[in-house]
């Protein structure tokens, strides 16, 4: 696999770097980041494989891509459950993962 950070804002790579930069990007489950005002500023080449073998590439890609904001592309209870997720990750300053099932 090739390291390139091909979907990653420039200024959020010292954020990926933290966590481990390399990690995230080869990582199989779907990974992506974003900053404290819901902007997606990073994905994982899992993230489109995810989206392409469920249907919605093109969606994700418009919809969910970098520089997109998360929380509107999420309505009603999906979007109170992660806001409040994420509200809590930038308080206690951790990273947080979900298991989709």
């Amino acid at each position: 696999m090739i390291f390139d950070l091909t979907h990653c804002d420039p200024s959020f790579r010292p954020c990926l770097d933290r966590v481990g930069a390399r990690f995230v990007e080869e990582h199989d489950p779907p990974i992506y980041g974003l900053r404290p005002d819901g902007e997606i500023a990073y994905v994982n080449p899992a993230y489109l494989r995810f989206a392409d073998q469920n249907g919605a590439g093109e969606e994700i890609r418009e919809s969910w891509a970098v520089g997109s904001n998360a929380f509107e592309a999420t309505i009603g209870p999906l979007e109170r459950f992660y806001r409040a997720r994420f509200d809590e990750c930038l308080r206690r300053r951790v990273v947080w993962d979900h298991l989709y099932e």
